[in-house]
């Protein structure tokens, strides 16, 4: 039976009997993790596991001598993520955005216009679907999200009209909706998606026990 869980390289002695992998994760889960928080990595004799591993579900037996290693984020752990890779989205679609215009310039590059396009059209609605998650999360935090979420609509709307553009293949309509409306969204978004992590930031290093430790 298993005898000890590393957690953030600390020791968590195990007081019941367990006896694989799938009793582990239910007895932390149950015990050990605060309301919001993730299980987001499993690691087992060195070797990590995937969450869509059939032999986690199989239950892999574990011994006294089995060293397992759990990696678990907070709300706040996981809206600091989930910031990076919204930020992250708005640099990418205005480095498309970039790309868009110079192959506008090119004679006979429509068909790649507006391939590009729609492209733009799935990141765009990527990071809609980022804000939403990231708006789950910070519920359980004292952070002000409205800031981000008021870019919400105005991007949906952009992308609408992006999608309505492209259906009519009216290039000049694309590019003044990319330059003129969806970059200083982006560059609001980015802008208030830092702020919000500062926030975050701070509350987390005001519990030291919270901040991410990897292993």
């Amino acid at each position: 039976m298993l005898k000890k869980i590393w957690i953030r390289e600390k020791t968590l002695p195990v007081l019941v009997p367990i006896h694989n992998l799938q009793e582990a994760i239910a007895w932390i889960s149950s015990v050990h993790m605060e309301e919001g928080s993730v299980l987001t990595k499993i690691r087992l004799d060195g070797v990590d596991l995937s969450f869509g591993d059939e032999r986690i579900e199989k239950g892999i037996l574990l011994s006294e001598q089995s060293v397992l290693s759990l990696q678990i984020d907070s709300p706040q752990e996981l809206s600091v993520k989930t910031l990076d890779v919204i930020q992250n989205l708005s640099a990418g679609i205005q480095d498309q955005i970039k790309t868009v215009s110079e192959i506008g310039k090119v004679p006979r590059s429509k068909k790649d216009f507006f391939d590009q396009i729609l492209l733009i059209a799935e990141d765009i609605q990527l990071t809609l679907h980022m804000i939403t998650h990231v708006q789950g999360l910070v519920v359980y935090t004292e952070a002000e999200t409205r800031p981000v979420s008021g870019v919400c609509e105005p991007l949906v709307r952009v992308r609408e009209r992006l999608l309505y553009a492209h259906k009519k293949t009216d290039a000049k309509e694309c590019m003044i909706l990319l330059l003129h409306r969806l970059v200083p969204l982006l560059a609001t978004l980015q802008n208030e998606s830092k702020n919000l992590q500062i926030q975050i930031f701070s509350a987390l290093v005001g519990n030291a026990h919270s901040l991410p430790i990897g292993f």
